[in-house]
């Protein structure tokens, strides 16, 4: 990110409210001056962006905000993210990839925008964290920051900036970001970002003097959280654990979410872990800002692991001609044109011998996938021109084999001649003479041969018989 101005904006967005520090850095300095928190009034929300932009133009004057140039944060809330497993691949072939695993992962349904943390490698497989955001949060922030008089440098994620920020370690990293709209879990490998995670806050609004027991239940869901986390690059396996308190947690509230999250937090609450100052004591409670601080500090570092302005899975622009190169090209082709109409003779007729090679191989193409065609049509004949005979002759007996159940199939042997034998049982004799003759009256059957009468008498209550034919039929 390349910006003009040492003077940076961060905005920490919330579901009612917004985080302002104004940052300036220097060579050797870097410092918070006005800062302050923006609460809605009622009646004031997303829903209308650009009176919450007409409110906080406001705001910002009175708290004499004068940074034009602002990072924006966004809570993980309104984030969609998950890891995922990329092959060796340069930038461009994995930002393909990543478009795929988006379209398939996420909500089709949803209008979002998309960007991905982390970085590809071509000579081994990477890991890195998909993320997606509705297209409306992101048109809110935009119709906002325009009717606020904002330049936007960055859209991000607030949690991730602020554990990048106050990291400080080469292994992994799990920091569990406390605020008084949210708990947000963040954990870092050494390749990056690879888990973003918004944890329900139990009781609404976290604020000083917070239970032991609700963050005893926060540190249930900080354990579950854990359990599910990948696994991390760092050799030995473990995980440096931080806390960073943006409200002013009692001990007796730390110690039970400690004891129940089972990890020792390092914890921080204020603006030290940062590595900032306050100018002339403007920021008297620096934990409340420390997202806003961090994203304006992160102005001056390079691209955040997120940005949604300038995402790298955007789709690819279609680049339009420069009318310059237009005007150049008609320029050449005229003082061409006067000094070798030869030349121009000669430009069509290999115009026309690349056309006609166009079309032979535009013919070939086609001729290729007639060919596919007809694999796939001959493929497909087969179950139809070499069905078994057996199956029609079963068809056929089907049909001809009373509806009501009163004749019973128990066997059917079909031999390779031909030659078919079905037992059968009824209790009315008269039956079994009925179905000989619609054997012998359908065409499909031949030397017809069923036992008489007498033969079918006995002392069973169902009369068992076999019926002996020809199978002539064809399928």
């Amino acid at each position: 990110m390349n910006l003009g101005s040492s003077k940076y904006l961060g905005l920490a967005l919330g579901d009612r409210s917004i985080q302002a520090a104004q940052v300036r850095i220097s060579r050797d300095r870097r410092e918070v001056g006005a800062a302050g928190e923006f609460v809605f009034p009622d009646g004031l929300s997303w829903d209308d962006p650009a009176a919450v932009g007409k409110a906080f133009r406001q705001f910002l004057r009175q708290q004499r905000i004068s940074a034009s140039q602002a990072v924006v944060g966004v809570p993980a809330r309104w984030l969609m993210a998950r890891e995922k497993d990329i092959p060796p691949a340069t930038a461009s072939v994995a930002a393909s990839a990543l478009r795929l695993h988006a379209e398939r992962d996420f909500p089709s349904d949803l209008e979002l925008v998309y960007d991905y943390a982390g970085q590809s490698d071509p000579q081994k497989p990477r890991k890195v964290l998909l993320a997606a955001m509705l297209k409306r949060h992101m048109d809110r922030i935009l119709a906002m920051a325009d009717e606020a008089g904002l330049s936007l440098a960055a859209v991000t994620s607030s949690s991730l900036v602020l554990a990048s920020a106050s990291g400080g370690s080469d292994g992994d990293v799990l920091s569990l970001l406390v605020g008084s709209e949210s708990v947000e879990l963040v954990f870092c490998g050494q390749t990056g970002p690879r888990l973003l995670k918004h944890l329900a806050v139990p009781g609404g609004a976290i604020g000083n003097g917070q239970t032991a027991g609700a963050m005893a239940m926060l540190g249930g869901e900080v354990q579950r959280a854990v359990a599910m986390m990948p696994r991390g690059d760092s050799s030995n396996g473990s995980a440096t654990a931080m806390l960073w308190d943006s409200v002013g947690l009692d001990p007796a509230a730390t110690e039970a979410l400690v004891e129940r999250g089972g990890m020792q937090f390092r914890v921080h609450g204020d603006l030290s872990a940062l590595g900032v100052t306050s100018q002339r004591g403007q920021v008297t409670d620096g934990r409340r800002i420390a997202s806003a601080v961090a994203l304006g500090l992160s102005a001056a570092g390079g691209r955040p692991a997120i940005d949604f302005l300038h995402t790298r899975l955007a789709p690819p622009k279609v680049r339009r001609v420069d009318p310059r190169a237009v005007l150049v090209g008609v320029l050449a082709a005229a003082i061409i044109g006067g000094l070798a109409w030869l030349w121009i003779d000669v430009l069509r007729k290999e115009t026309a011998v690349a056309k006609v090679k166009q079309e032979i191989k535009d013919e070939e193409g086609r001729a290729e996938k007639g060919k596919v065609i007809e694999e796939k049509v001959k493929f497909a004949s087969g179950w139809f021109e070499q069905r078994p005979p057996d199956m029609g002759c079963l068809r056929e007996l089907t049909v001809l084999f009373p509806p009501d159940g009163r004749i019973i199939a128990t066997g059917f042997t079909f031999h390779e001649d031909g030659k078919v034998e079905v037992g059968a049982r009824t209790p009315e004799q008269n039956l079994a003479l009925v179905l000989g003759d619609s054997l012998r009256n359908n065409k499909n059957f031949a030397d017809v041969v069923l036992p008489s009468i007498g033969d079918l008498a006995g002392r069973f209550r169902e009369a068992p018989f076999t019926v002996k034919f020809v199978y002539v039929g064809k399928e």
